[in-house]
């Protein structure tokens, strides 16, 4: 009788489970000599899958170059100072007890895909670190008066507070134009205080800039 309860248990737990789904933000990625590539895929599946990162049958371990990053259910692959040896297929492979899945993107590396200026990106004016009261709204500005950046091509951008990416919505907007990025917090909580990191980046590499939200009276060591 507990044999067939235990029984019964494992295979109404097979059945909850799903088998991985991978799937690539884009099938085909094209990128420059020195510059960065990121190849993302979004992965689905229970219990949560494992990942591995391969080129050409071998693992592609984290180094100097290959960065490996998971954010929720999204895993990224940077390529660092891209050399001509890592035009290929990258595969990503999801597995757990319910099944496995592969799935490919093709990165191509060219010399230059862009054409005209090549200029890393670099912030040129910074945000500025704030003190505020809970309920108050914040600011960090980067408009032509205050903080700018230039690059080209032109460079992408992103917030983030304590490594947790920022987007628009629930009290927080972002403004980018080609040269500037501005973040704007409508009603300051205990949630938003830290240290706010700005990235921009292109083919060529990124630049950051960061900036600490605090209370009135407090050391910015002690918002960590």
């Amino acid at each position: 009788m507990v044999f067939s309860v235990k029984l019964l248990e494992q295979q109404k737990s097979l059945k909850e489970n799903e088998k991985p789904k991978v799937k690539p933000s884009t099938k085909l990625i094209a990128a420059e000599l020195g510059g960065i590539a990121e190849i993302r895929f979004t992965v689905t599946g229970k219990p949560e899958p494992v990942i591995s990162w391969l080129k050409n049958g071998h693992q592609i371990l984290p180094d100097s170059r290959h960065e490996t990053i998971s954010e929720g259910n999204q895993f990224i692959l940077r390529i660092r100072n891209l050399e001509s040896t890592d035009s290929g297929n990258y595969f990503l492979e999801a597995v757990n007890n319910a099944g496995s899945t592969k799935e490919t993107v093709t990165l191509n590396i060219s010399e230059n895909i862009h054409g005209g200026e090549k200029k890393l990106p670099k912030f040129i004016k910074l945000p500025v670190s704030i003190q505020c009261t809970l309920g108050q709204n914040a600011k960090f500005e980067c408009s032509k008066f205050e903080c700018e950046f230039e690059g080209e091509p032109q460079p992408s951008t992103n917030w983030f507070l304590d490594s947790k990416k920022l987007q628009s919505g629930n009290g927080i907007d972002i403004i980018s134009t080609s040269n500037s990025t501005q973040l704007f917090i409508s009603k300051v909580e205990e949630k938003h205080l830290g240290e706010y990191l700005c990235t921009v980046r292109n083919v060529y590499g990124e630049d950051l800039a960061t900036a600490v939200l605090f209370l009135e009276g407090m050391n910015f060591l002690e918002t960590g």
